[in-house]
This record gives structure tokens, C-alpha cells and sequence, in this order.
């Protein structure tokens, strides 16, 4: 699932900036912006249509929730997957805002392991969510991917307050630059985000309606 974004003209470091003009550029993620890069994903999928049709309102945001994001994108985004950050200056070296973490991609490569055992139980308890549900449902989405080795963007968020900056379409054009010549796949949430995806050549494969009449739009971009 994904979160809307920005859909601006993309560059490595987006703007020339003037005085006090924020700079914005995509790297990788390190062991320190876990802690940003995680708060990020919940706060913009707080409101997801997935989340609100699985998650018990109690358990959104909630601390136990930050430590399982956190430590998902630790033991298993940072080993297995290309986590991308994007980070916004100011250029005057003095600011708050300098090397601030304002959007995050997660991006798992053809043929990249799924998580363990421990964090799939992790993630189904802190939730309060049904195992057998989340397992089925799984299987629905995963069904309706490319059948050839593809990567696939699991969640792409940008911070409220970074709106404007065009973080969103930065990462996805990173990511795609990353990808070139194999095919990518995500699932889609909501028709914001699906129009973003839309402009950067996905087409609609399959629109998957899970146990909760949660629908993800499975969209394709074939190599």
C-alpha cells in the first residue's frame, strides 16, 4: 500500500535554492533514521483506507505500533530491501530543517525474502489483527503481481509538513531510476496515489477487494 504524495517534476536534489529556499535530496536510509524514517509511515498511513478497514482505532499510532515499524525497517527493510529517505535543507547549515528526514520509500528487489515468522506474528498482535485474515489477504495481493521477477514499492510516505516539495515524486522516480529494465509492482490505496502512479506509466491490473472490502488498486509499470 502507498500513501498520496505530491506529484511534482522530480530531480536528485530538486531546486536551486536561493537564500533560504529548502533543498531536498534522496539517499539511502542508515541505521539513524529509523526512528524518523518509521514515525513518517505511521503518521501518513494513519488515515489509509487499509488501516482504517483493519486496524482497531486503539492500536493506530500507538507506541507498540511505532517499536514493531521500527524495528521491521530495521531487521528486515535495512537487510533485505532498499529503504530510500529523503532529507530537506536549507542550505544555511544553521536551521532545524537541515538533514531533516521528510518522506521515506520502502522497495523490496526481484526475489527479496519475505519477513520472518517472528515480525509477521509481531506485526498481526501489535495490530490486533486475525492471522488467518491478514494471511488470506496477503495471498490476494501477492496473486495479482507480475508473474516474472519485479521489485515492488511496499509503502511510500511523505510528512505533511514537506507538501509542496515534490519528496514524493523524487523517491518514486529514484526508485524507478534504481529499477530500470525489470518490471515494478505496488499496490495503491487511494485515487490520489493511483493518479501519481498513473503519470509515471502504471497501468491498473487488478483491483483486489480483501475480507474487509478494502480495496488495493494492483498496479503494474512491465520492463
Amino acid at each position: 500500500m502507498t500513501s498520496p504524495t505530491d506529484p511534482r517534476p522530480y530531480s536528485e536534489q530538486a531546486s536551486q535554492p536561493t537564500s533560504a529556499a529548502p533543498r531536498t535530496t534522496v539517499r539511502a536510509a542508515t541505521e539513524a533514521d529509523i526512528e524518523a524514517a518509521a514515525q513518517i509511515l505511521l503518521d501518513a498511513f494513519a488515515q489509509d483506507p487499509w488501516t482504517l478497514g483493519h486496524i482497531p482505532a486503539a492500536a493506530i499510532g500507538s507506541p507498540e505500533a511505532a517499536q514493531y515499524q521500527q524495528r521491521a525497517l530495521r531487521e528486515h527493510g535495512l537487510a533485505h530491501q532498499n529503504i530510500d529517505v529523503v532529507v530537506v535543507t536549507t542550505g544555511l547549515g544553521t536551521g532545524d530543517d537541515d538533514g531533516r528526514i521528510v518522506g521515506v520509500a520502502q522497495w523490496s528487489p526481484p526475489l527479496a525474502p519475505e519477513q520472518s515468522q517472528e515480525l509477521e506474528e509481531l506485526f498481526v498482535s501489535t495490530h490486533q489483527l486475525d492471522a488467518e485474515q491478514v494471511a488470506a489477504d496477503h495471498e490476494l495481493v501477492v496473486a495479482a503481481r507480475p508473474p516474472e521477477p519485479h521489485w515492488h514499492l511496499e509503502m511510500l510516505a511523505v510528512s505533511p509538513a514537506a507538501q509542496g516539495l515534490g519528496a514524493g515524486t523524487q523517491l518514486l522516480r529514484h526508485g524507478l531510476q534504481r529499477a530500470a529494465g525489470t518490471s515494478v509492482a505496488l499496490e495503491s490505496t487511494t485515487p490520489a496515489s493511483r493518479r501519481l502512479y498513473e503519470r509515471h506509466g502504471f497501468t491498473l491490473h487488478q483491483e483486489v477487494v480483501d475480507s474487509r472490502a478494502v480495496t488495493q488498486y494492483a498496479m503494474w509499470l512491465r520492463a
